[in-house]
């Protein structure tokens, strides 16, 4: 699913998508990035309030 919406984005030709990696790739990979996105596998649902 998430290669689907990669592949759909206007985005695409920006993101790589790794998969599983490992430790040692997770540690390269967080040492050479400039931006790090985690999104919540839960919704928190509502407005913030914000």
């Amino acid at each position: 699913m998430v290669v689907k919406l990669i592949e759909n984005s206007a985005f695409k030709d920006s993101i790589e998508y790794f998969g599983k990696i490992n430790s040692l790739k997770k540690a390269e990979l967080l040492q050479k990035n400039h931006v790090l996105v985690v999104t919540s596998i839960k919704e928190w649902g509502g407005e913030s309030g914000y």
